[in-house]
């Protein structure tokens, strides 16, 4: 909770299906543990994968990083062979640019991660009419 107290704005909100009130997954607008770069992030549980979930929440994350924020920038990362999540990623805007790896210990074993970037006045110009 003290990292959210020094960077209001971001956190980490639980996925919640609309018609039954199940909780689905989570979703994040964080720093990649150990880095300055900011991250829209998620994890839903396998029986809600292919519901357009991730794609939705990651979506409205990044719609307030953006419009309500005033990012200027947010990053995701995901493991190499993750398509599904490397697909929910472009769908929700992002670009693909190469890969990265990270020093932080939560990341030595996908160490490269697929790496994708989103900036500001290009997304909204995208995606808000």
């Amino acid at each position: 909770l003290e990292y959210y107290d020094q960077h209001p704005g971001l956190g980490i909100w639980a996925t919640v299906e609309r018609a039954s009130g199940a909780v689905a997954g989570f979703h994040v607008l964080n720093h990649i543990q150990g880095e300055t770069d900011l991250q829209v992030g998620y994890a839903l549980f396998t029986e809600h994968w292919g519901k357009g979930y991730a794609t939705e929440m990651a979506v409205a994350l990044l719609r307030y990083a953006y419009a309500t924020l005033g990012l200027p920038q947010v990053n995701a990362i995901t493991d190499r062979d993750n398509l599904a999540s490397q697909r929910v990623l472009l769908k929700a805007g992002l670009e693909r640019k190469g890969e990265r790896s990270f020093a932080h210990p939560a990341y030595a074993a996908s160490s490269p991660m697929a790496w994708f970037e989103s900036h500001r006045e290009r997304w909204l110009a995208q995606h808000i009419s």
